[in-house]
């Protein structure tokens, strides 16, 4: 990154990392007329509030603005030196076709105006990093309501792990899983057998799945703390119940090595478990999920729908992190 700097996507990935519902559009894939509406949607902002003035009598109206346009160009194009280059767009002049740009480099340029047509045909540049053009981004922070599901919508919000982090270096163990998956494709779902075997090189080393995982620091909250808690053993009892794991599996040595206190402390057999129901299709994962009830985890009643809905999450960050190990798509969770 300190090389190359970053690339569309990974800028894209960090918006959404931070909250923000985003509308990335890469250049080839787009339109002029496309680029100007989305420049008028930013600039030209419906919403609007009144500023009241002394005078009862007199208020003007002011623009709220709730989305905000980043473009990635090539600064060459523009005949200014340098290559590839993000920043903001600030307004929009309709009577001649000018966009003014922020320049976050404003110890080399200051604000200033561009025609519409000559920045799309900056950002139609290729970035030699992803062999991808450049593109714009529509970025807005939404209200729950307005959130979706869907990962291909603007509004989707990624969902958040307490349980892991997870580096871009470890993105060749993901891609060697991912491989064997494919590999060992058939008409039958894989068996918690099958990924046990592939993690553990045939029960040899159950340490080896810490190459795609590693556990996350404990809260400090102490609250949160307890939910965690109970998340971890929630994930060993559903485990131990359906595929019968006993407690020798879940022992000491398959911690994360370096695990100190402040880690969370999870097992790697927890973790493969976890790492199988990714690989579950939607119908199988939700009656799994299902299993997860006030008779069953009676001691656990409190927390039973944060549990679901977590263990869901991270299996989700498991399924986005085997689908980007291919570096076409962001890492979220470097």
């Amino acid at each position: 990154m300190r090389k190359s700097g970053i690339t569309f996507t990974t800028f894209n990935c960090l918006a959404r990392c931070q909250g923000l519902a985003v509308d990335a559009r890469f250049g080839s894939d787009s339109t002029i007329e496309e680029f100007r509406d989305a420049v008028k949607n930013a600039c030209c902002d419906d919403t609007t509030a009144e500023l009241g003035l002394e005078s009862e009598s007199e208020s003007i109206e002011i623009c709220e603005q709730q989305t905000y346009l980043v473009v990635s160009y090539n600064r060459q194009v523009l005949h200014q030196t340098g290559t590839g280059h993000f920043s903001p767009i600030a307004a929009y002049d309709e009577v001649t076709d000018k966009v003014l740009i922020l320049d976050t480099a404003r110890f080399k340029y200051t604000p200033h105006w561009v025609p519409v047509t000559l920045l799309f045909n900056a950002m139609l540049s290729i970035d030699k990093e992803t062999n991808k053009s450049r593109g714009f981004l529509l970025l807005s922070f939404e209200s729950d309501e307005k959130r979706s599901n869907d990962a291909s919508s603007p509004y989707y919000l990624l969902p958040q792990s307490v349980l892991f982090r997870s580096k871009r270096s470890q993105n060749p163990a993901r891609k060697k899983f991912k491989e064997y998956l494919k590999d060992n494709a058939s008409d039958a779902p894989y068996t918690f057998a099958e990924i046990l075997a592939f993690w553990t090189h045939a029960k040899n080393d159950y340490r080896n799945v810490w190459n795609i995982l590693e556990p996350g620091m404990i809260p400090i909250d102490e609250e949160e703390h307890d939910r965690v808690k109970n998340l971890v053993g929630a994930i060993k009892k559903l485990s131990e119940q359906v595929h019968s794991i006993d407690d020798t599996t879940h022992s000491m040595h398959n911690l994360f090595a370096p695990c100190s206190m402040r880690m969370i402390n999870i097992s790697a057999i927890e973790t493969i478990y976890l790492i199988y129901l990714s690989t579950m299709d939607e119908e199988n994962f939700s009656e799994t999920l299902g299993l997860i009830n006030t008779q069953m985890f009676a001691s656990y009643a409190e927390d039973l729908d944060y549990i679901r809905g977590q263990i869901s999450a991270e299996v989700e960050l498991i399924q986005m992190a085997l689908q980007w190990s291919n570096g076409n798509a962001c890492n979220c969770s470097d």
